[in-house]
Parts: C-alpha cells; structure tokens; sequence
C-alpha cells in the first residue's frame, strides 16, 4: 500500500460554465464511490474564475448534502458566520452553511472550499449575489484519504 497523497486522491471535473450568468449546481459527489469500490473521508472544491466581460460583483459558493442524491440541505458551517479568510489573494467572507462569499475583484483567479460534511452525497452550489457579466467558472473536486487504495490512475 502506497503512503503517498497521490495514491488515496481522486480528481473530478464537476463544471465548466463558459458564460457563468446564472445560478448552477455542479455534479454531485458521491463519497462511497461504488463503481470503483472507494470511499472517501475529505472533499475539497476548486473553483476558478476566468474571463468575465464586467469585473465586479459576488459568487456565493456553497456546500450542499444529501442522503439520497435528490433532497439536498446546505452543509453545517465549519466556522463562524462573518469570519473573515484570505484565500488566492482574495479577502472572502464565510456564511452560514459552510459557503463562501467570492468577490470578482479581477481575472484568472483559483478559491478553494473545503467540506466537512458526512453525508453520502455532496455538491457546491453557485448563485450570483451581485451582477457577474459572462464569467468563466470551473469547480474541480478533489476527494482524499480513500479508506482503501491505491486509487486507480485517472485519464481525466
């Protein structure tokens, strides 16, 4: 058995908006992974914002959960409400329910949100708060510590 972070991660491409104008929820995450026999014990998201034709406005990213891959609440908040974080550069604001508050302030910029929640099923949430003008959005899932391993290798 490999100790090696490499051979206990998978990586999932959940979005790839091209003109991100709109709300959205990415793909969801299923942490027992069947299909290949895996589980996963940690999740974190990266969300990358690229051309946007207006600079200005907010993204709230937000963990949500589920048991059945068809009801989902947000996720519990993993610290206080209005607690200010420093992440990529940019001062963001965490709200309750475990999201964060991402202000388009420029161009070509990477954000990571991670989740604790324990539920089956996992998503992020994405909802315009203020005006984003055509913006390019990504999330990409980075799901860790596989209870059993190696994972296999991906091509994606």
């Amino acid at each position: 058995m490999e100790y090696d972070s490499h051979s206990h991660m998978k990586v999932m491409f959940l979005l790839e908006d091209p003109v991100f104008d709109a709300d959205v929820s990415t793909a969801s995450i299923d942490m027992e992974d069947v299909t290949e026999g895996l589980g996963y014990e940690s999740l974190e998201y990266i969300v990358t914002i690229g051309a946007i034709a207006t600079v200005g406005g907010t993204i709230e990213a937000r963990c949500q959960e589920s048991d059945d891959d068809s009801v989902w609440t947000d996720c519990a908040a993993n610290t206080d409400s209005g607690e200010d974080l420093t992440l990529g550069g940019e001062a963001l604001t965490v709200e309750a329910g475990n999201g964060l508050v991402i202000p388009i302030g420029a161009q070509n910029a990477a954000y990571r949100l991670g989740s604790i929640s324990k539920k089956r099923y996992q998503r992020l949430s994405l909802t315009e708060e203020t005006a984003v003008s055509a913006g390019q959005i990504t999330v990409i899932a980075l799901l860790g510590h596989s209870r059993t391993g190696p994972v296999p290798d991906q091509s994606s």
